[in-house]
């Protein structure tokens, strides 16, 4: 048993509790969270944290805003990485990180993190950067923390997209790079997006890194190039921890009975063949991508699967469990957005009660562990 607490990331265009009038984008994880905590070690209070991540960045900058808004500080990015792509390297009078959710986070005291769909990519990358132990630095002494990978204690990952997804392509990504492209259903989107007044006063993107949104979108520092089979494939030496718990959940639902908005991506994702090209490694056979949930295909969820090779169980539901390895836990019947907020707009207790139990037994097996 532990008492770490437990981090929900959330996916593309999600939020955290300091958004939408703390609308809950993870459903019911807060109270099953508390319920967890108080019946399985008796301690007040849920344990769980819901930061907020840029919704369209890149992995690599979601991963540094989420480490300063649980340690605390100015978020940085890292000079190489700021320079490569044209940003600023540090984000000054970051109200985030002036409140700090986990202050005393460090390898005694480390975390549990839930990701849902680009949450999970997001939480994989943080802990490549605290594993290499000078990436972050602290305002008070201006040196790097001496992080490790024993600051990340499991990651559970949920509809995630580990390699990737052809709906990148599907809404006009390159088959080539990868990158949005000129006149494309991706580029549409995200130029409604950056026009909109109501987004920016009530919701906001959280992209103040940047000043040239066009090299924002035209990049590969972005939520898109990142999603697709090629930004998947860029970080495939990102490894897996000897001592860190990694879950997955699948979800998948045939294209009729997927939300209404997801329907045509999860027609075109059942049947995509291709061709893409610059691959480091390409793909011929495409059928093992077809079933998907509207997004994602299930394939893609399980766990990362380019580059060295994976330990990956089919885990039994009550374990034991063992670190430095994949445990893909089951197959829920959902669609991509019924783990998360679509059950709020739907308003039926049956849709309550599945993440009321999703969630539940999420909490419970981190809990678990030693």
């Amino acid at each position: 048993m532990n008492r770490h607490p437990i981090v929900f990331v959330h996916g593309l265009l999600g939020w955290g509790s300091d958004k939408l009038a703390g609308l809950p984008y993870f459903g019911m994880a807060g109270v099953s969270a508390l319920l967890a905590r108080v019946t399985t070690l008796g301690l007040r209070g849920s344990g769980a944290l819901f930061p907020s991540v840029g919704p369209l960045s890149s992995n690599h900058d979601r991963a540094c805003e989420l480490f300063y808004q649980l340690k605390g500080g100015n978020v940085h990015y890292g000079v190489a990485h700021a320079v490569e792509h044209g940003h600023a390297e540090t984000i000054k009078d970051w109200a985030k990180g002036a409140r700090a959710q986990y202050p005393q986070w460090n390898a005694e005291r480390p975390l549990h993190f839930v990701g849902q769909a680009q949450g999970a990519s997001t939480a994989r990358v943080l802990q490549h950067l605290v594993a290499q132990g000078d990436f972050f630095i602290n305002p008070v002494t201006g040196a790097p923390y001496p992080t490790s990978a024993d600051w990340i204690k499991s990651i559970t990952s949920i509809s995630a997209l580990h390699n990737g997804t052809p709906t990148a392509y599907i809404l006009g990504c390159s088959p080539q790079t990868g990158r949005i492209q000129r006149h494309s259903t991706a580029e549409y989107m995200l130029r409604t997006l950056f026009e909109s007044s109501a987004i920016r006063s009530y919701f906001g993107l959280s992209l103040g890194q940047w000043t040239d949104l066009d090299a924002f979108q035209n990049g590969k520092d972005n939520a898109a190039y990142d999603l697709s089979i090629h930004g998947a494939q860029d970080t495939a030496s990102i490894q897996d921890h000897p001592s860190t718990y990694y879950f997955s959940y699948l979800t998948s639902k045939a294209a009729p009975g997927v939300n209404l908005g997801f329907r045509y991506i999860a027609e075109e994702l059942s049947r995509f063949t291709g061709p893409l090209s610059g691959l480091k490694w390409p793909i011929d056979n495409y059928r093992p991508w077809w079933e998907n949930d509207g997004l994602a295909p299930v394939y893609s969820q399980e766990a990362p699967k380019w580059g060295q090779p994976r330990r990956i169980e089919r885990s039994p539901g009550s374990g034991p469990f063992r670190p430095g390895r994949w445990n893909v836990m089951e197959t829920l019947d959902m669609d991509h957005m019924e783990p998360v907020a679509l059950p709020h707009f739907s308003l039926t207790l049956r849709d309550q009660r599945r993440q009321l139990h999703l969630y539940s037994r999420i909490c419970r097996v981190a809990l678990s562990l030693d």
